[in-house]
Parts: structure tokens; sequence; C-alpha cells
């Protein structure tokens, strides 16, 4: 007995492996075995040429420290809220049809 109609489960193809460790290849864009760090036969070489940032950009992009206190943070979320509920009134009063 058993269930006829059901189509059996594609079986997953062999991967490569590595020919010194004999893992699956786990291979990342240096051309080497993750695991042992053999040269893999066939595998290509990328090379990545970075120019080097100038100082200046490199200043540039650290993040600034905030010399906002928290205080006034809350004190613009607070404006923002209320700033942001009049709009919401202001363009949905008229939708609400509400009668004295």
């Amino acid at each position: 007995m058993g269930i006829h109609a059901v189509a059996k489960a594609p079986r997953p193809e062999p991967k490569a492996t590595c020919p010194s460790c004999h893992r699956p290849v786990a291979m990342m864009k240096s051309g080497k075995c993750l695991y042992c760090g053999q040269p893999l036969p066939g595998a290509l070489q990328v090379v990545e040429t970075r120019p080097g940032l100038p100082p200046e950009l490199m200043f540039a992009l650290q993040p600034r420290t905030s010399q906002i206190t928290p205080r006034t943070k809350w004190i613009r979320r607070a404006i923002a809220m209320g700033i942001s509920s009049l709009l919401v009134g202001l363009f949905m009063g008229p939708c609400m049809n509400m009668k004295p």
C-alpha cells in the first residue's frame, strides 16, 4: 500500500568537492576552499583593486556625535506629533460630517 499519485522528491545533485579535504566546495571570491585553504582547480581568481580613500574623505565619513540633549529631542517629537495631529484633523474633519 501507499500513495501512488504522489511524485517522488527529486534527489539533489552531488556538489563538487575539494580535492584535498573532500568537503563540498564552499568558495568565496578567493578561489580557495574555505575549509582547508587549498586553491581549487579551474576557479577564477578575482582580483579586486580598491583605491584608498583620502584621509579627508575618511574623516568626513565618520559618524558625528549628537549635540542635541534628550530633552530637546522629546520636545521636538512632541511638537511634530502635535502638528501632524492638527494636519490630520484639518484633512479628515470635513469627511466626518458631525452634526451638533
